[in-house]
């Protein structure tokens, strides 16, 4: 069994406010991923999790975590709408 540090439920915490913050720049929207949600022909960009702890001046600030697509999966000059 894994030893669980307090360290390991500040993770989520970051997670989430890294889709907030993406939400409130309307970068995109989270949605329930269905056969029926997805148009006939798309093609889904798999994502990823970057997490890093953040100093400054060597002392511990806060946990940090970026949500990162697989680009280079992406199509040129494929317009969505």
């Amino acid at each position: 069994m894994c030893c669980k540090t307090p360290e390991y439920f500040e993770w989520p915490k970051a997670m989430t406010q890294e889709i907030k913050k993406l939400e409130k720049m309307r970068c995109w929207k989270v949605v329930k991923l269905s056969r029926a949600s997805v148009p006939h022909g798309a093609k889904l960009i798999p994502c990823c999790w970057v997490s890093q702890l953040k100093f400054r001046d060597g002392v511990y600030e806060c946990h940090h975590a970026r949500l990162l697509l697989l680009g280079y999966q992406q199509e040129k000059r494929m317009r969505l709408s």
